[in-house]
């Protein structure tokens, strides 16, 4: 039997989750260009992430700020299906990237460290749960995340994990450049064979993150500078620069290097 969000009861998780059982979570994922869903398969140990697949045609191609700068966007969204493998017990992912056309990337993402503020008397109801409130900066951003302890499973979409039961809402607090999550629908138990643990056989290809996010900005600067040097000779490029827009601005090691 499936139990879905709206119907379930609290009482059930506490006395069946003891069994290891598999949970199915389906998020809905949305920023300021597209809406998209997350699949959550999880028990008490592991966790399978799954974005959906998208494509969009983006109408709004740049915006102009208040002092005249223009911000060009992607016209053409394409979004392949990414995997997202993480346990409980430490703070690495490894996430199944599809890149470029047709190469998967498999990478390795080991955070410095996830420390969640439990925000005391703050609540929310989603669903039929009240959720408690906690926040944190990662990576450039402070996200707010709603989470209940009726269901002790310490995982939720993307890369957010580590509290005190399941995260059912998360959000960041700039409200110009928004992404937010939010739990529309639970199964329990998930009758799938679906594997949550990562395949090792794949840890020969693996790329760490940082080294992935370096040859990214070398490729990137080297295009810029193939651009500049295309232009006629009487026109000056004033500036030129590419700004992280993503869920994830600054990553550990630059930190370390300002």
């Amino acid at each position: 039997m499936k139990y879905y969000f709206y119907i379930f009861f609290s009482f059930f998780f506490a006395t069946s989750l003891a069994q290891e059982s598999n949970i199915l979570v389906e998020y809905e994922y949305e920023n300021l260009y597209y809406k998209n869903t997350e699949t959550l398969i999880a028990n008490r140990k592991n966790a399978k992430i799954i974005t959906g697949e998208l494509k969009k045609t983006n109408n709004s191609n740049y915006i102009k700020d208040s002092e005249g700068n223009y911000e060009v966007f992607q016209k053409n969204i394409f979004i392949r299906k990414q995997e997202i493998y993480t346990t409980s017990s430490n703070n690495i992912s490894y996430i199944k990237m599809p890149y470029n056309k047709k190469e998967i990337l498999f990478v390795k993402d080991s955070i410095k460290e996830i420390e969640w503020i439990l925000i005391p008397n703050e609540t929310k109801k989603i669903g039929n749960y009240i959720c408690s409130k906690a926040k944190i900066k990662f990576r450039g951003r402070e996200y707010i995340a709603y989470y209940t302890s009726e269901i002790p499973i310490a995982f939720g979409p993307w890369k957010f994990k580590g509290l005190p039961g399941l995260i059912l809402q998360v959000y960041n607090t700039e409200e110009a450049d928004k992404f937010i999550w939010t739990a529309k629908n639970i199964i329990y138990p998930f009758e799938d064979d679906t594997n949550l643990l990562w395949e090792k056989t794949l840890n020969k290809d693996l790329i760490t993150l940082e080294k992935l996010i370096k040859r990214e900005d070398d490729k990137r600067n080297e295009d810029n500078n193939v651009s500049k040097a295309r232009l006629p000779k009487d026109v000056e490029l004033v500036s030129a620069k590419t700004v992280r827009r993503g869920k994830e601005l600054i990553y550990e090691w630059e930190e370390e290097k300002q």
